[in-house]
């Protein structure tokens, strides 16, 4: 199974937590885990899934994203959706921050603050959050964030959108 490209777990109720053998399939490109309720933990040696692009985190109530640096390095396309565990943004995904290009996170309702490290993604070109969380993140922030991202001298023809939805208003900064 080495040259596995697609991983999806869906509606696993009984599972909590992997052991590393996930690591040897270094050609998997997505990876889903969507309506995991008992998934405590993402599998260790994720960084050494060198081919992954796309991880998608939906609906795993009780998945704490652990700090550290398991994470993989060419992300291209993350979806977190529905993790109340969540309380931060793990720094270990700053390893994808020559590839990141799409970020959209919604319904982790204890994530309150985007991390100071995010503007530090090199091509991040979307992120997208949805709910509540980011009432708190200051419009201003908000502003720099994009503005920053804007004027990257190695990025210079980056377009970038910043959307926050916060109940029924949108906040826009291109």
């Amino acid at each position: 199974m080495p040259s596995l490209r697609y991983l999806s777990f869906y509606r696993c109720p009984r599972l909590e937590c992997f052991n590393e053998g996930i690591q040897r399939l270094t050609a998997l490109r997505n990876l889903s885990f969507n309506n995991c309720k008992s998934l405590i933990s993402l599998p260790q040696g994720m960084k050494h899934l060198t081919a992954l692009e796309y991880l998608d985190i939906t609906n795993c109530e009780k998945l704490k994203l652990m700090e550290g640096d398991d994470y993989p390095t060419r992300l291209r396309t993350l979806y977190i959706w529905e993790l109340p565990q969540l309380v931060s943004l793990p720094q270990g995904l700053k390893g994808s921050a020559n590839t990141l290009q799409f970020l959209d996170i919604s319904g982790c309702e204890n994530l309150g603050v985007l991390p100071e490290w995010l503007p530090d993604l090199n091509v991040l070109g979307r992120l997208v959050s949805q709910k509540r969380m980011f009432l708190v993140l200051k419009i201003a922030a908000a502003y720099q964030f994009s503005h920053n991202m804007q004027h990257r001298k190695s990025q210079p023809s980056l377009v970038f959108s910043l959307l926050l939805y916060c109940f029924n208003n949108i906040v826009v900064c291109i």
